[in-house]
């Protein structure tokens, strides 16, 4: 489980997340949570998750929490579940409170092929 929390960053900070599943074939889940607080200058996170053929339940938890930003806070989060067989659950909470400059967020969820291809 990825845990990053940023307190009173003085300097640029930028997380990059990537979890990659291909081919699952036991329940996969992951639990990404970034937290951020007072940030003094700009902070950039990217998030990207990835599940490819899932066969079993796939479940994505994601977190961003962002207090008293003063400079511009960017948040990109993708997630990627392509010919999923069975259910893929995807939960993102992106959290900005008392933002004071620009504070950006992109979620990208893309579920491709739903339905098994018919043989």
């Amino acid at each position: 489980e990825p845990l990053r929390s940023n307190s009173h960053p003085q300097v640029p900070t930028t997380t990059h997340i990537t979890v990659s599943n291909s081919h699952p074939q036991v329940p996969t889940t992951t639990h990404i949570t970034v937290s951020n607080s007072h940030p003094q200058v700009p902070t950039t996170t990217h998030i990207t998750v990835s599940n490819s053929h899932p066969q079993v339940p796939t479940t994505t938890h994601i977190t961003v929490s962002n207090s008293h930003p003063q400079v511009p806070t960017t948040t990109h989060i993708t997630v990627s579940n392509s010919h999923p067989q069975v259910p893929t659950t995807t939960h993102i909470t992106v959290s900005n409170s008392h933002p004071q400059v620009p504070t950006t967020t992109h979620i990208t969820v893309s579920k491709s092929s739903a339905a098994p291809p018919p043989h």
